[in-house]
């Protein structure tokens, strides 16, 4: 069944998540999660996002995010969530390149 469509009107709050992908880390030290906020930073001022809190797990994070404009989704949608194939990961680490989803 496919997921209702989103209800978006100005002034809205969204809650977004996003996971690695196995649940595995995104973030592998504090210059990571850093680089997450500065990019953050940047996409809320570019789309016009408001960013309420969040919260910064090693493998997850969370977003309270409004969009005073109303637009949200769609082919102008910001980019957030941003995409965990970019991972946060500034420490050396041997990651095994997975596609796909586990069945």
């Amino acid at each position: 069944m496919a997921r209702p469509l989103r209800i978006e009107y100005p002034g809205a709050f969204y809650h977004v998540m996003n996971r690695g992908q196995f649940r595995r880390n995104i973030f592998m030290e504090d210059k990571g999660r850093q680089s997450f906020l500065d990019l953050l930073a940047d996409i809320a001022w570019l789309w016009k996002v408001k960013v309420y809190a969040y919260c910064l797990m090693d493998n997850h994070y969370h977003l309270l995010v409004s969009t005073p404009t109303g637009a949200y989704s769609g082919p102008n949608r910001p980019p957030i969530p941003l995409q965990t194939g970019h991972p946060f990961r500034l420490k050396s680490a041997t990651v095994t390149e997975q596609t796909g989803h586990p069945v």
